[in-house]
């Protein structure tokens, strides 16, 4: 009894983690083990921590621009969440923190750490379940007053439904008023701009949440019942 107690606490003390899997989207889709990724090269990334006194806290993980392609990386939590960072901006999937795996808590077993000069901590993604590379110009985007500017490859729509929805990529439409809720409008916002190939229409916001209209994908995003087809931006001023 006592060397399985033993055994037991030096397992917590290592810090060790039931197995984790996450999935990489580019051209397909690929499912990975943390252990899997742990094989892959490693990076650091460095927050500066202003508490009693200025420190540099290592975050350990696999720069996510090496996982792929695009112009835009898409990071998807257990929870559901979403966080579009530029490709450009240094990323990585991290598993350790201060050389000990990510506690439970603190958004562990695998989060993303990002470049500390981009953008503020809520892109601290936790509980990391997709690694998405897109190209924005195939992605419907979501920007101006809003809180969390968001690029959404038809794929995404899934992102509503379930994790398993979005790797079987099995819906196709849903509710604006919820792409909208992902994006997070701000609380001043009055007009929302649907910018399309060819044309920009101006509706205001507030009307439009009431509608609530139904956006598809089918060779583009389209709002029908509005008459708007291949939206390219979601404007909201």
């Amino acid at each position: 009894m006592k060397k399985f107690l033993s055994i037991f606490l030096l397992f917590l003390l290592l810090g060790c983690t039931e197995e984790w899997n996450f999935y990489i989207i580019d051209d397909n889709v690929k499912e990975y083990s943390l252990s899997e990724l742990k094989n892959f090269e490693t990076d650091v990334i460095y927050e500066t921590v202003v508490g009693k006194e200025i420190r540099k806290v290592e975050w350990e993980g696999v720069a996510s621009n090496t996982l792929g392609e695009g112009d835009i990386i898409n990071y998807i939590s257990e929870d559901l969440y979403l966080v579009s960072v530029p490709y450009n901006v240094d990323v990585i999937l991290a598993y350790k923190k201060e050389g000990k795996n990510i506690p439970k808590e603190e958004g562990g077993p695998l989060k993303i750490a990002v470049d500390p000069n981009y953008g503020c901590r809520c892109n601290w993604l936790k509980y990391l379940r997709i690694v998405e590379f897109i190209d924005s110009r195939n992605s419907l985007s979501i920007y101006g007053e809003v809180t969390n500017i968001l690029y959404f490859s038809p794929r995404d729509l899934n992102i509503f439904y379930s994790i398993e929805d979005i790797i079987e990529n099995r819906y196709n439409r849903i509710g604006l008023n919820k792409i909208l809720d992902k994006a997070i409008c701000k609380s001043k916002a009055e007009k929302i701009t649907f910018v399309t190939e060819n044309d920009r229409k101006t509706f205001d916001l507030h009307e439009i949440k009431n509608i609530d209209p139904e956006i598809i994908y089918e060779d583009g995003f389209n709002i029908p019942s509005l008459k708007l087809e291949n939206i390219i931006a979601i404007k909201i001023e």
